[in-house]
């Protein structure tokens, strides 16, 4: 079987971040009746800086700003002044970060840092502050700017020693590693029941929308409806000629500023029947688009943009062939790691009864006989 050990090339959280940003970069917008490519903008970048805060202070023992008394030698009077640490840098970042962890709430499970950091936010009630010098002065609770910086680290720092932040780490791991090892044991599964397979990696989404007077873009799609469209296209692959000799699959669902509700779907067809992926992706896409949410979706293939992909993982591979070694490496370690890695730091947010992720069952061949042998591969063998 494939070499799937997680402490083997394991992605960092910046590589994660990063993941979520560039997946997140473009969507289709509508403007006055047409659609065009939209670049995004994104929080991520806010939540990548609360995420390294949160850690920089737990792993260090100094508070943001030292307060220095001075005497000032002409007047021979004190004066205090205020210090920056390493984390005194955080605090020109601070409003912005408060207030994307509190906006995004609502449709986010954030990673326990994240969560973390908006607990102590709570707790000091400083979320309709607005922080700036740390010599400015907060007069209601008679508190510098700094003064209140420092509360906030030393109330983190004290928090990351609980019990229940602890645990939650551990749980999060707990079910990123179950829900990493349910799909690659799933796809193991397929590559040992077929010589080869056709991987189609597609995106389904819906476009934005320009609100031209107000200058907002935002998607306007209720998770109802999006539950809808999504039980409408299950439906239809049931019995649609496309589908005919698909042999599994894997979809999860996201959420994402400006993009909204989205669905990354990996598509496993048999690979001694279907050739072309880049027109069987599109077909999929129209599927989507044109039957399940009647007009109103939008797809992107990435089977048609493969050149672009630095680790490229899906197109057509072989079972056992060693040409084929670097594209199984690649789907297991980077197509499908990000997908289940990326939940530990950015989850979306469902109705309890609601799955986030789901695979396709095994559909074993009869006449499979002996069990064919998948080449193990180490990351340095391949030129990445």
């Amino acid at each position: 079987m494939e070499n799937n050990d997680n402490s083997i090339n394991d992605l960092t959280v910046g590589q994660i971040y990063k993941d979520i940003i560039n997946n997140n970069k473009f969507t289709k917008v509508i403007a006055d009746g047409k659609e065009i490519l939209c670049l995004c903008k994104t929080n991520i970048y806010s939540l990548q800086r609360i995420e390294s805060f949160v850690q920089e202070v737990i792993e260090t023992e100094y508070l943001g700003f030292d307060m220095v008394i001075k005497n000032n030698y002409f007047n021979n009077r004190l004066s205090l002044h205020y210090k920056a640490t390493s984390l005194g840098r955080y605090l020109d970042h601070l409003n912005f970060m408060i207030e994307t962890v509190y906006e995004y709430n609502a449709y986010y499970i954030y990673s326990e840092n994240v969560m973390l950091f908006n607990e102590a936010c709570h707790k000091l009630k400083i979320k309709s502050r607005k922080f700036g010098k740390a010599s400015e002065f907060f007069n209601d609770i008679k508190k510098s700017h700094a003064e209140l910086f420092n509360d906030l680290i030393e109330l983190i720092r004290l928090k990351s020693t609980s019990a229940q932040f602890k645990k939650r780490i551990r749980s999060r791991d707990w079910n990123y590693k179950r829900r990493h090892d349910s799909m690659t044991s799933y796809v193991n599964s397929l590559f040992s029941n077929y010589a080869s397979m056709l991987v189609i990696r597609i995106d389904l989404a819906y476009p934005s929308i320009e609100e031209k007077f107000k200058g907002v873009v935002k998607q306007d799609i209720r998770i109802e409806q999006v539950n809808s469209d999504f039980q409408r296209f299950l439906e239809n692959m049931r019995h649609n000629k496309i589908f005919e000799h698909k042999i599994g699959h894997i979809w999860k669902i996201e959420y994402a500023e400006i993009k909204g509700y989205h669905y990354h779907w990996i598509f496993f067809f048999n690979g001694a029947y279907v050739q072309r992926d880049h027109y069987i992706g599109n077909l999929i896409g129209k599927c989507w688009k044109d039957v399940a949410t009647k007009g109103r979706g939008i797809f992107f293939n990435c089977n048609s943009k493969k050149a672009k992909y630095h680790h490229l993982g899906i197109g057509k591979i072989h079972a056992s062939h060693p040409n084929d070694a670097a594209l199984r490496y690649n789907l297991f370690n980077y197509v499908i790691k990000y997908l289940t890695k990326r939940d530990q730091f950015l989850e979306v947010k469902l109705g309890i009864k609601q799955r986030s992720f789901s695979t396709g069952a095994i559909k074993e061949k009869s006449n499979v006989g002996k069990p064919r042998k998948v080449y193990d591969i180490a990351p340095d063998a391949i030129s990445q």
